[in-house]
């Protein structure tokens, strides 16, 4: 159990709490790196700083973060916002400069360096709440739309607060909600961001460890976070989660009409047809201009019929 339960748990604090924790944490981190759940990853730092001290909560929770973003990054390769992501990847890494310099001056000894990370934590957190509370008050999104300079000192906060508490998600939505992206656009550009900067953090946890006397980062870390990286899949269902039920229903139900029983192309391959074969309406949406009248156009139409009506008989 030694690879399961870390040995330094915080007085008052079980096993079995701190089980429940861990995958309480790593689903959250997965459904926010997924693009659904409003920034409640930022909630998992705070869960396992409950039951760990602060230098070894930070290099828990960075692998998980890192797989995590693999896997969403993995779904959304090229749907990105390139301005976005440089302003925000600007100022980040001066933010993570003045983040590694925090890092040092909490492992002096005349410093709680473990208070000090628990305060910014709470801080961050309580900055989501309310930012989500004002979210849902506010009637009309706002007409603001930040530019390079805004996304430029947004990076540098999100920087330091993803350097001393892995606190970055509640900046970069804000910032990127402004720009009223795509979903997957949006997505895409966080996992891009949030993989890139998570990689970055490694080295500089190795050099604050190195210079600071304190370890961040090491294989006993690494040997608690083995139990948890298969959960990160579950909650990372990034593909499904960005697209909205009437999309998921539209692609089968495209996937469904267009081939045939045994998965050939049929005649409707060259028709886009949008049909909810488990629902009464179906309607057909051609891709091309509407073919003249005469026989090719009602040899279109016996297929079209046949098709939907062998797709009816199937569902029932």
């Amino acid at each position: 159990m030694d690879w399961i339960v870390p040995h330094i748990l915080r007085a008052g604090i079980s096993p079995g709490s701190y089980v429940l924790l861990a995958l309480g944490a790593t689903l959250l981190i997965g459904v926010s790196k997924g693009g659904f759940g409003g920034g409640v990853g930022v909630l998992a730092t705070p869960m396992f700083l409950i039951a760990l001290p602060g230098n070894v909560t930070l290099s828990l929770v960075l692998p998980l973060l890192i797989v995590c973003d693999v896997f969403t990054w993995r779904h959304f390769p090229r749907d990105w916002h390139p301005r976005s992501y440089w302003s925000l990847g600007s100022g980040t890494v001066i933010g993570l400069m003045l983040g590694l310099f925090a890092l040092l001056w909490f492992a002096r000894g005349d410093v709680d360096g473990d208070r000090w990370i628990r305060l910014i934590v709470g801080c961050v957190s309580l900055t989501f709440c309310v930012v989500q509370g004002c979210r849902a008050l506010r009637r009309r999104p706002g007409r603001f739309r930040p530019g390079v300079g805004a996304g430029a000192a947004t990076g540098v906060v999100c920087g330091f607060t993803t350097m001393v508490a892995h606190a970055a998600g509640v900046f970069v939505d804000m910032y990127l909600l402004a720009l009223r992206l795509d979903r997957k656009v949006f997505v895409g550009t966080c996992a891009r961001y949030y993989l890139t900067f998570n990689l970055v953090k490694i080295p500089l946890y190795l050099l604050a460890g190195a210079l600071a006397q304190e370890d961040y980062i090491t294989f006993q870390t690494l040997k608690w976070d083995l139990w948890l990286f298969p959960v990160c899949p579950l909650g990372c269902g990034a593909r499904r989660l960005a697209q909205s039920p009437h999309e998921r229903q539209d692609l089968h139900a495209h996937h469904l009409l267009c081939s045939g029983r045994h998965g050939r192309q049929t005649a409707l391959g060259n028709v886009g047809l949008r049909a909810c074969p488990w629902r009464r309406e179906s309607f057909l949406r051609p891709r091309f201009p509407t073919p003249p009248t005469g026989r090719p156009a009602l040899r279109v139409f016996r297929v079209v019929v046949r098709r939907l009506f062998l797709v009816g008989s199937n569902a029932q």
